[in-house]
Parts: C-alpha cells; sequence; structure tokens
C-alpha cells in the first residue's frame, strides 16, 4: 500500500471518529460540504421518507423485506435493488451511528454521527431481531409471489411431508387448473380455488358477535397480566446473566494483570462477554418498551373492532391484504390436510374468539410472546 493510499484510509477514519461519513451517502441521504470544506450527508427526500416507511414496515414483522421493497419501489423517488435494500436495512447510518472497523490494537466500536438520523435506534434494533430470526427460521409468508390465485403460498405446509407448499397452474387440454401442491416427490396437491374457498370459511369462523365484546376484552386482559408477569420474570433471570458475564470479565482482567492470560485471549473474552451483554440489554430494553406501549385496553379495542368484519376484509382484500391477514392470524405455518386447517400457534385475539365460538369460552389460553 503507498503512502498515499495509507494516508487517506488514517483521513477516512479520523472523519468516522469525529461523527462525519465519508463515501457516497447511503440512499435517503446527499452528500454536502460546509463553508470550511468538511463533508457531512444531509437528508434527501423522497428517499428518506421511503426509507423510513420500509424500517416501519418491516418492523412490523407481517410482510417480507422483499415484498417491502417492491411496494417501496412505487413510491416517489429512486428505486432500490435487492442487495441495495438488504445492506440498507442493516444500516446503522440510518439511526444515527457510524461504525468503526477494528485497527491494530483498537477494537470495533459505534460512534455518534454528526448526521441527522431517519429512525430511532430502538426501531433499528427491532429490524435486525426480525430479519436476524427469518434468516434462521423462515416465516409465512416468508417468499414475495405475485399471483393473485395463490394468496396462501409461503403460508401452508405440506400435510404429507411437512415440507412447504407451493402452487401453479397446469395445462389440460381445454384450460389450465390451478393447484397448491409439495414441491417434493411425495405428490399432494389440491385445487387452489377449493382451498381459498376452505380458508375463508375458516377466516369467517373469528367473526364474532359485537355482544359478546366485553367478554373477550376481559379474556384478553386476563392474558396480558399473565403475559407481564412472564416478561418481569424474564427480565430478572437476563438481569442475572448479564452480572454473571460481567463477573467474568472481571476475573479474566484479574489473571490478565498477574499474567495468569495473555493479552490476546483477555481481548476475545472481552470482545465476546461484550457483545453478549449488549445484546442482553437490547432485549431488556424491548421487554421494559413493549410493556410501556399504549394503553392495553385502546389496544384490544381496536383488535376487536377489527375482527368483526374480517372475512369481508380478506374476500375483498388484494393479495397484500390477505397475506397481511392470513400472518397476522396464523404466526407460524399452517398445515392443510385436504379438509381443515392446523396451526401449532394462533394469534391471541383470534384464539380467543375461536374458542368462544366452539364452545370453549372459559379456557384459558396462552398469550403470544
Amino acid at each position: 500500500m503507498t503512502a498515499g493510499c495509507r494516508y487517506s484510509l488514517w483521513f477516512m477514519r479520523r472523519a468516522k471518529k469525529e461523527g462525519r461519513l465519508m463515501g457516497i451517502a447511503p440512499y435517503g441521504y446527499i452528500n454536502r460540504s460546509h463553508e470550511d470544506g468538511k463533508k457531512y450527508i444531509a437528508i434527501k427526500d423522497p428517499e428518506a421518507s421511503n426509507i423510513i416507511w420500509a424500517f416501519n414496515e418491516i418492523s412490523k414483522g407481517h410482510i417480507p423485506a422483499d415484498h417491502v421493497r417492491l411496494q417501496m419501489n412505487k413510491r416517489e423517488g429512486v428505486s432500490m435493488s435487492r442487495s441495495a435494500f438488504a445492506k440498507a436495512m442493516r444500516n446503522p447510518v440510518y439511526c444515527g451511528k457510524i461504525y468503526i472497523e477494528d485497527y491494530k490494537q483498537e477494537e470495533a466500536y459505534y460512534t455518534e454521527g454528526k448526521h441527522e438520523a431517519l429512525i430511532s435506534e430502538r426501531l433499528f434494533n427491532q429490524v435486525q431481531q426480525i430479519m436476524d430470526k427469518k434468516r434462521k427460521v423462515e416465516g409465512p409468508g416468508g417468499r414475495v409471489l405475485g399471483n393473485e390465485r395463490f394468496p396462501l403460498r409461503g403460508l401452508l405446509i405440506c400435510p404429507w411431508c411437512g415440507k412447504n407448499l407451493t402452487a401453479s397452474g397446469a395445462k389440460g387440454k381445454s384450460k389450465t387448473y390451478y393447484y397448491y401442491h409439495c414441491h417434493y416427490k411425495c405428490g399432494f396437491r389440491f385445487d387452489s380455488d377449493k382451498l381459498n374457498e376452505l380458508f375463508e370459511l375458516e377466516i369467517s369462523k373469528l367473526e364474532y358477535n359485537p355482544i359478546i365484546k366485553e367478554l373477550m376484552k376481559e379474556m384478553l386482559l386476563d392474558n396480558y397480566k399473565q403475559f407481564t408477569y412472564d416478561i418481569e420474570a424474564k427480565r430478572k433471570s437476563i438481569s442475572k446473566e448479564i452480572n454473571l458475564l460481567n463477573e467474568k470479565v472481571a476475573n479474566a482482567r484479574d489473571k490478565y494483570l498477574v499474567d495468569k492470560l495473555d493479552e490476546e485471549d483477555y481481548k476475545e473474552i472481552k470482545r465476546i462477554t461484550k457483545s453478549q451483554i449488549e445484546q442482553l440489554e437490547q432485549e431488556i430494553q424491548q421487554m421494559v418498551s413493549d410493556s410501556k406501549e399504549l394503553n392495553i385496553r385502546t389496544k384490544i379495542e381496536n383488535a376487536l373492532d377489527g375482527m368483526e368484519n374480517l372475512a369481508n376484509l380478506y374476500q375483498q382484500g388484494d393479495l397484500q391484504t390477505k397475506r397481511t391477514i392470513g400472518c397476522l392470524i396464523f404466526p407460524q405455518k399452517v398445515e392443510f390436510d385436504g379438509k381443515g386447517f392446523q396451526t401449532p400457534k394462533m394469534n391471541i385475539v383470534a384464539q380467543c374468539i375461536y374458542q368462544y365460538n366452539n364452545g370453549l369460552g372459559n379456557k384459558k389460553t396462552d398469550i403470544e410472546e
């Protein structure tokens, strides 16, 4: 590396430490210069509004990230490719942070940027958790598929082999036949129109008589109280784990000071433990903020209002509306056995209504986390 290149890298690193992002501004920002010649990034609309909208949509956890990108590209402003969008959703610049890479004896870290953040750090971390989770476990609606005939593709699993069901059309002599079917050699398939009708019938079972609205509210409040109790127990458990990790670092430091642990091992222990502590602290912050959100009674009432006409909303909705409703009610994959639908987990509001409609209103339910 030439002396000029080394100086350039040193200059860019120093600028980052000062909170100034060097290079081409990310989507939603534009490069500018102060009167003294120092460069900075400023907000650029409508792209900035687009990226804020995208983070908020992904944070809901109901729609795949690439589906959000496609919807965003229909808005005003420059469109984004799949890879550029994925990179943007991981960029801490949007929450006001700048990443400083490790260099020689200096560990990597984040510093506060001098630019104006587009989103909160909490929203950024929430999106990271959702994207990490979907990378490990594919949830319902995990693929972006645009055929109006197949609103359930990506939501269903095969009852014969447990694999994901896809859907397609097969040309016959006089017309095309459409099926939900398995990718694999097990051979399961089912007429898509009939299956869609059965799912609409299943949705209709979740409508309720407004007369029992107050009873539904009390049932859901009971579940919420149990949920908040579990949160406090989990918070105490995480706090205990953080204390143990801090003790681990302290013990490693003591050994390092008396030459019982070399410098590289100490730094590695410190780095790994610091990352674990930060992740646990974020979990606590998320739990605390979730428990302090809007008045729970108001949220329950809004949810019940939305369920009153759910079947009609589903039938009249476009592809995105149907997929969103399906993912909201069934946060995990649904198994269709040829007659009905089974799922290990149902949205708590839908679960309470379903149980009541089936004469099980007095049965306890476990709240969805």
